[in-house]
């Protein structure tokens, strides 16, 4: 957006598995970072090893960051994504693939 108020680049990111929230920022390069939701369906968060009891909802939005680079006034293309589903561990159950010891603070073994 200029100064102005004139809209300069438009771009909607959303679908049934993903969705940009909260803030946007522009690169350097004149790439746009965004914080978008992921959609992990319930049986993909208990495969992952989620405590049954805290998927309150039947389904969990995950963070993501998501680089996008201008392509035309309402396009872009994506050049970089990071998801933090592809960095959990787990503490919960030890047949997962992401099983690991958590430590935290207050946890002194």
């Amino acid at each position: 957006m200029e100064w102005d108020g004139t809209v300069t680049w438009e771009y909607v990111y959303s679908s049934t598995t993903y969705l940009q929230h909260h803030d946007v920022s522009m690169l350097p390069n004149g790439n746009i970072l965004m914080l978008v939701w992921q959609y992990k369906t319930k049986d993909e968060a208990l495969k992952a090893g989620r405590i049954p009891s805290m998927i309150k909802e039947g389904a969990l939005w995950v963070d993501s960051v998501v680089e996008v680079r201008p392509t035309g006034s309402n396009t872009g293309e994506i050049v970089w994504e990071w998801h933090v589903w592809d960095h959990l561990v787990q503490s919960f159950s030890s047949d997962r693939d992401n099983y690991g010891i958590v430590l935290t603070d207050w946890l002194i073994i």
